[in-house]
C-alpha cells in the first residue's frame, strides 16, 4: 500500500481469483508450486492503488484435504494465496459459493492460511465475535469500511451445511441452497423472477422467517461501520447466475434492497465470470460482474468464450472534503487471461498485451475485444476506443 500525504485514495477491485485442475498441475514443480507467473505482469495495475481488494474463489485448506478442483469442490495450495498477496492484494474476499468446497473445517483453515501468508479477509468467520467484528481500514486518512456477502456456497452440491450454531461462518443474503427461502441461480431467468416474486413478498411467513433475518444482519452491519466512523463502505456482493450476459431478477432485486437499506457508496460484484455493466443506481456505482481475474481459457461454453477471458479492474477514487459523495470518479483496466505454452494461464493487462502483439490479425482482434468490453462495462456504444491504460466511467447517469 502507498503512503500518500494527500487526501485522496484509489481503491481497486479485482476479479474471480481462481486456479482450476489444469491451472494447478501446471503450475506444478516436483511435489511443490510456483505460482508466481500467474500475476506477473498484473502487478503495473496496482502501481498507483492505495488498497487492493479480491474475491479469493477457492480454499486454501491444506494438502491433507486434497488439492481438487471439480466444478464444486476446489481446494488449492497455500503457495497460491502467497502469489495472491505478492501480486498486490490487501485484501480478499472469501464470501462466495466456493468457501464451503472442504466444509466449515477447510473455511476455517482457509481463513488461518490467510492470516499466516499475510492476507486481509471478510466475508467468512472463525467466530462470532469474529463476524461481528468492524472491519475498516484508514487509507490515507479516509475510513473505508468494506463487507461482503454471498448468495450460497454450493451447498445443492456438495452438501456442506452450516449447523445452526454456525451461522457466523458465512455472510449470507439467503439461507444456503435447498433450504427454505433459497433461490437457485442456476434455474432459468424466468424461473427466477417467479421464485423472488413469490418468495420476497413482506406477507410472505417464508420471507419473514427464513429471508428477512439474512437481510437485518446485512443492515446491522452497515449501521456499526458508520457508527464506527466509516466514511466510505463498499460492498462486496457474490451473486447472479454463471455466465449470464445480464444480471438475474434475483440479483437484480437483491441491489434494490440494499439500497434502500442507505448506507452503501459502491456495490462490487462477482461470481458470473464474464463483465457486466456497471450502472448508475441512487447515484451509487453498482458494477454487477466484473469478470475473471484469472481463469483458465478455454473453459468456458462456446457462447461465453469471446467473454470469460476478460475481466475489469475498477478503481474506485476518494476524495475528503469533496462536495456530496466522496467517491471523486470511477476509472477502470481491461484485463485478459492469457494461455501461455506451458500451460499457465496469466493475467495480462490487454492494454499491454495490444502493444507486444506483432501479429496484424490477432492484433486487430485484440482491438475490437478491448472496445467490446469497454463499451459493455461503461454502458456505451461508441464504435472506436482509444487504447489507454484506465478509461473513465461516467458517475452521471445522464
Amino acid at each position: 500500500m502507498n503512503s500518500k500525504s494527500g487526501s485522496s485514495v484509489k481503491l481497486s477491485f479485482a476479479g474471480d481469483i481462481m486456479c482450476i485442475g489444469r491451472q494447478l498441475e501446471a503450475c506444478s514443480v516436483g511435489r511443490a508450486h510456483d505460482f508466481s507467473s500467474l500475476f506477473a505482469d498484473a502487478k503495473e495495475l496496482f502501481s498507483s492503488s492505495d488498497y487492493v481488494v479480491g474475491n479469493f474463489e477457492t480454499p486454501v485448506a491444506g494438502g491433507s484435504s486434497g488439492y481438487t478442483s471439480e466444478r464444486y469442490c476446489f481446494n488449492n495450495p497455500a503457495a497460491f494465496a502467497e502469489a495472491v498477496r505478492d501480486a498486490g492484494f490487501n485484501l480478499v474476499s472469501t464470501a462466495n459459493n466456493h468457501c464451503m468446497d472442504r466444509n466449515v473445517t477447510g473455511l476455517f483453515a482457509t481463513l488461518d492460511t490467510l492470516d499466516h501468508v499475510g492476507l486481509d479477509h471478510i466475508g467468512t468467520y472463525r467466530s462470532r465475535e469474529e463476524r461481528d467484528g468492524c472491519f475498516m481500514r484508514e487509507i490515507n486518512g479516509v475510513k473505508v469500511g468494506f463487507l461482503a456477502y454471498t448468495y450460497g456456497t454450493n451447498a445443492f452440491a456438495h452438501h456442506m451445511y452450516l449447523e445452526d450454531g454456525q451461522l457466523f461462518a458465512v455472510n449470507l443474503f439467503q439461507p444456503q441452497e435447498c433450504r427454505p427461502g433459497s433461490i437457485h441461480l442456476l434455474d432459468p431467468m424466468d424461473r427466477i423472477a417467479q421464485q423472488v416474486e413469490e418468495l420476497h413478498r413482506p406477507d410472505n411467513p417464508v420471507f419473514q422467517k427464513e429471508i428477512l433475518p439474512y437481510h437485518d444482519q446485512l443492515r446491522r452491519d452497515l449501521r456499526i461501520l458508520r457508527e464506527n466512523g466509516a466514511e466510505f463502505i463498499v460492498l462486496i456482493m457474490h451473486s447472479g447466475g454463471q455466465y449470464n450476459q445480464i444480471p438475474d431478477p434475483y440479483t437484480l432485486k437483491l441491489v434494490d434492497m440494499i439500497l434502500e437499506m442507505g448506507g452503501v457508496d459502491a456495490i462490487i460484484g462477482h461470481h458470473p465470470h464474464i463483465i457486466l455493466p456497471c450502472m448508475m443506481r441512487k447515484n451509487i456505482p453498482v458494477a454487477y460482474s466484473i469478470g475473471n481475474f484469472i481463469g483458465m481459457p478455454n473453459t468456458a461454453p462456446d457462447w461465453a468464450a469471446d467473454y470469460v477471458d476478460y475481466s475489469v479492474v475498477a478503481h474506485l477514487h476518494l476524495r475528503m472534503n469533496r462536495p456530496g459523495s466522496m467517491l471523486e470518479k470511477l476509472t477502470f483496466s481491461i484485463t485478459k487471461s492469457v494461455l501461455r505454452p506451458n500451460g499457465v494461464a496469466v493475467v495480462m493487462p490487454l492494454w499491454k498485451l495490444i502493444r507486444e502483439t506483432s501479429d496484424p490479425e490477432l492484433r486487430s482482434k485484440l482491438l475490437d475485444d478491448n472496445c467490446r468490453m469497454v463499451n459493455l462495462f461503461s454502458n456505451s456504444s461508441d464504435k472506436e476506443i482509444p487504447l489507454c491504460e484506465e478509461y473513465e466511467f461516467r458517475l452521471d447517469p445522464a
